[in-house]
């Protein structure tokens, strides 16, 4: 298992690298004309983003609740 700090680094950076995904998406949509299938791509993808963000929160919460039981 992998330890609080470790567990942490890891959950910060997928959150800091999925943030990063997100903001460039809008850029690139609006640098070029998507079409219908493009737009429905982007869209699949920011939904995909955001659930993923939504787990890494609670994946969080979780570890930090554990980390305090085990103090």
């Amino acid at each position: 298992m992998l330890d609080a700090a470790a567990r942490g680094r890891i959950l910060d950076e997928r959150d800091r690298w999925l943030a990063a995904r997100e903001e460039r998406l809008p850029r690139l949509a609006a640098a070029m004309d998507l079409g219908h299938w493009g737009r429905e791509v982007v869209r699949f993808l920011r939904e995909r983003i955001h659930a993923e963000r939504k787990l890494v929160s609670r994946l969080r919460r979780k570890a930090e609740r554990a980390d305090r039981k085990q103090d």
